[in-house]
């Protein structure tokens, strides 16, 4: 408490740092007695009730000293403190008071609450997280409970059986030894529920040991007995020298805090921005796809209205009022018997009058073709506009389709309507000529015609809309989402300028199940993007079948896992999940004193190695 460390982030590579609570213990046992003295005469003096609610009243005015520091304080001060905690054990204080002047009458055994109090404690050993703001209430049950359990163990005695008692006779010793144990078997690499069953043993057989020893009436175990003493004097010894030269912390641990704090505040302020822009984003990219499949609905509509020039002969002739049906802002001149010859002095005269519209169809052959230098003067005239060009039905008569279609073939803005084969086989489109149409021939004529600029257009929006669509994909694709705890959090206005397009989701009190439901949520809202970093600090170690579980979830995205050197993920390396290994022991000056959280250099080692990494750079 002095260098101001967390007990919980083992910042310290000691065994021994869960002595801090016998500290406790042992400053109450040196007043306790004064204060027994004080409320013992009063009882005796004034009232045998007096003593006792004092110690409740003291109890509970130090319980609400430990609700105002645990809200107004950090939890490590209020979990630590002896004004904190204390309060627990003026509650025990109360209970022997309360026994001693008010010994319980032989009464009917209720097991039933004994139970149920036992298996709520328990439940409150498993799910009360120091997380939650309920903590001061879970504290507060935990000592009632307690309290209430050993005063139906003295007044129920059946309660108890044999195996309990002598259980319970050393379950200090259990205590004492139990974090050293589980300190020394962090090293050893066996499955983990071995390795609890191993742990849970060994504690239970040194514990009892130890017991045996200091209990057991026999002058042959004297020697051992003083050989406990000596050890236990001399880690004493050793604790109040560490006590002594421990380098006070505050300043920069406060510092830090402080850091956190206001950049906890500005991500949490960029990300009530970021839900309004991701939300204006979605929307505009909404309004876009409807806006593509509208255009896209309607094309025929614009295909109808555009601007359609018709020059032909005879068959365009006999279908010209359908065609004006199909295209009631188009210009058509069609003439009995007209060959491509003429086509360029109609187009220059069109132009003159600004006539030319954006689309121009032939239908001129059946009479006579021209060769290439004519059609080259009817392009040059026409310019960039888009030319839909019919073949003819009596190319064994004139051999123009051929000549029409290789023309067609150097030029881009030509397009060949096929309407020999589409006519093929369908007698009732002609009259006995083959090559004039009737009532059904000239609609399928017109249809033909119509459905080639149709397709042209569609095919031209397809790929606009196609492109609009993959530059949209690659935006997305480039966009990176960040989950951390406070190796993120540390370095928050460099990630902010670095990656300003980025979603930030930095939680301090992460864990596994927060983590993974927090993900589930985010990709069920379209929330997570493509580019996904994952960058914790050791407060939340996963272990390889959470980390498995975890890139599962994120499986369809691009992963960057930061690591530490002692992690063997090398398996995992590969084009859906890239590996950041980020050795903090490799520099003593990358860590604070916590060995946790980093320092100014740590935070530029740690963006270097996300930026060299990332392969987006914001």
């Amino acid at each position: 408490l002095n260098a101001n460390l967390d007990y919980f982030v083992q910042h310290i590579n000691s065994p021994f740092i869960h002595f801090w609570y016998i500290a406790i213990l042992l400053q109450f046992d040196i007043i306790f007695p004064f204060i027994f003295l004080v409320l013992k005469k009063t009882g005796e003096k004034i009232h045998k009730i007096v003593p006792c609610i004092t110690t409740i009243i003291i109890s509970l005015i130090l319980f609400i000293f430990f609700c105002y520091s645990f809200f107004n304080n950090n939890l490590m001060t209020t979990y630590y403190s002896t004004l904190t905690r204390i309060f627990s054990i003026f509650f025990g204080v109360s209970l022997g008071f309360i026994h001693n002047y008010y010994p319980s009458k032989k009464e009917k055994e209720n097991k039933i609450i004994y139970c149920l109090l036992t298996i709520i404690l328990i439940a409150l050993f498993v799910f009360a997280k120091s997380s939650s703001k309920l903590l001061p209430l879970g504290m507060f049950l935990v000592s009632f409970i307690t309290i209430f359990l050993i005063h139906f163990s003295t007044k129920y005695p059946n309660l108890n059986n044999k195996f309990f008692k002598n259980l319970a006779s050393f379950t200090y010793e259990i205590y004492l030894v139990q974090y050293p144990i589980i300190f020394l078997f962090q090293e050893i690499n066996i499955p983990n529920y071995l390795k609890l069953g191993i742990e849970i043993l060994t504690i239970l057989v040194i514990a009892f040991f130890i017991h045996f020893s200091l209990n057991f009436k026999n002058n042959k175990l004297i020697t051992l007995k003083i050989i406990l003493t000596i050890l236990l004097t001399v880690l004493s010894g050793f604790g109040i020298y560490k006590y002594i030269i421990a380098k006070d912390y505050t300043a920069e641990m406060k510092a830090l805090e402080k850091q956190l704090s206001n950049n906890e505040k500005a991500m949490i302020q960029r990300q009530k921005k970021y839900e309004k822009y991701f939300q204006q984003e979605q929307d505009n990219w909404n309004k876009i796809l409807e806006e593509l499949n509208a255009n896209e609905e309607n094309l025929k509509d614009v295909v109808s209205k555009l601007s359609v020039v018709g020059i032909g002969d005879s068959v365009m002739l006999g279908a010209i009022n359908d065609l004006y049906d199909k295209f009631p802002n188009g210009y058509f001149d069609a003439k009995i018997s007209r060959t491509a010859w003429v086509a360029n002095n109609i187009l220059i005269d069109l132009k003159k009058h600004n006539m030319l519209g954006e689309i121009i169809v032939f239908n001129l052959g059946a009479n006579g073709d021209c060769p290439k230098y004519c059609k080259d003067t009817i392009l040059n005239t026409i310019g960039n506009r888009e030319i839909f060009w019919l073949n003819v039905t009596n190319d064994n008569e004139v051999h123009v389709n051929k000549s029409i279609t290789e023309y067609a073939n150097n030029h881009e803005n030509i397009h060949v309507i096929d309407w020999e084969s589409l006519s093929k086989n369908h007698p009732e489109y002609f009259v006995a000529d083959g090559i004039h149409l009737t009532l059904e021939g000239r609609k399928a004529y017109t249809d033909a015609i119509f459905n080639e600029i149709y397709n042209y257009y569609l095919s031209k929006y397809q790929k606009e809309k196609d492109a609009i669509l993959l530059k949209h994909e690659q935006e997305e694709k480039e966009k990176i989402s960040f989950y951390g705890n406070s190796l993120l959090l540390n370095i928050y206005p460099d990630l902010e300028t670095n990656y300003p397009t980025a979603n930030f989701t930095i939680n301090q009190e992460f864990n596994y199940q927060t983590l993974l439901n927090q993900i589930k949520t985010d990709i069920l809202s379209n929330k997570v993007n493509y580019q996904v970093v994952l960058a914790f600090d050791k407060t939340l170690s996963l272990s390889a079948k959470e980390t498995k579980e975890l890139l599962k979830v994120l499986e369809n995205h691009k992963i960057y896992l930061c690591t530490t050197s002692n992690q063997d993920l090398k398996h995992l390396d590969n084009d859906n999940i890239k590996l950041i290994n980020i050795d903090f022991n490799s520099n003593p000056d990358y860590l604070m004193p916590d060995k946790i959280h980093l320092t100014s250099s740590g935070n530029e080692y740690l963006m270097y190695k996300l930026k060299e990494s990332l392969s987006y750079s914001g």
